[in-house]
């Protein structure tokens, strides 16, 4: 038996029905899919700013890092060029410091040098206002000079007119080539061992009931001339 004509107009009616609501629900969902899809996009983008953002601050503060251990590390390198030369000046102050010595090597090692020259005349004056010091080293030269057959009259005082330092030596200006050699040769041996040998100008000395000026034969006899000063 075929339904009524009222039951199938129902039963259409409610398809309908069922069409729309199932319409509107995919609306509804499509809806809520794309808001979804939109929300979530907002979040990954929040989140990766966020993130850019984070690096970008690690960055800053790395290179902020790394510009303090450069200056750190030139901070340091100044610091360590100022102590090797404290230390340098340090050691200069005590190498001038201290006393002159010759070695007993190096006394044997000046007496061959000056062998050649035996027999040549010099007069060594000796600062007498200079302490222990100018006395010890004036020993050794003295020794030395007398072991390699060099004539030599010593003589002490005190000097006029200016602060002399370490070895003066000079020839009168007579001088014969010979004694300019032996002063020369002298000189350069005296300074091989550390002495610091000085030029020297026109000082006046006094001692021993005389007054000498250096490169004159005024009252000295030596071709050569030797001041043995402080250091």
């Amino acid at each position: 038996m075929w339904p009524s004509e009222d039951w199938a107009s129902r039963l259409y009616d409610l398809a309908n029905w069922g069409l729309i609501v199932g319409l509107i629900i995919g609306v509804i969902s499509t809806v809520v899919l794309v808001w979804m899809g939109n929300v979530k996009e907002s979040y990954l983008k929040k989140g990766l700013a966020a993130t850019n953002e984070r690096a970008a601050h690690a960055e800053e503060r790395a290179a902020s890092v790394e510009a303090g251990n450069i200056q750190l590390r030139t901070d340091l390198s100044k610091q360590q060029e100022r102590t090797a030369k404290a230390e340098k000046d340090l050691l200069e102050v005590q190498e001038r410091l201290k006393p002159r010595h010759l070695s007993a090597a190096q006394q044997k090692e000046l007496i061959a040098e000056l062998k050649p020259f035996s027999g040549q005349g010099i007069d060594v004056f000796v600062l007498n206002d200079a302490g222990d010091e100018v006395g010890h080293i004036s020993e050794q030269i003295v020794s030395v000079l007398k072991d390699s057959g060099w004539v030599v009259k010593v003589g002490n005082g005190s000097e006029t007119g200016i602060a002399r330092s370490g070895i003066v030596l000079t020839n009168l200006d007579n001088a014969d080539a010979g004694s300019r050699k032996a002063l020369s040769s002298l000189e350069s041996a005296l300074r091989s061992k550390g002495l610091g040998v000085n030029k020297p100008n026109a000082t006046t000395f006094t001692g021993e009931g005389t007054t000498w000026r250096m490169g004159t034969n005024t009252t000295t006899t030596a071709p050569i001339q030797m001041v043995i000063a402080r250091k």
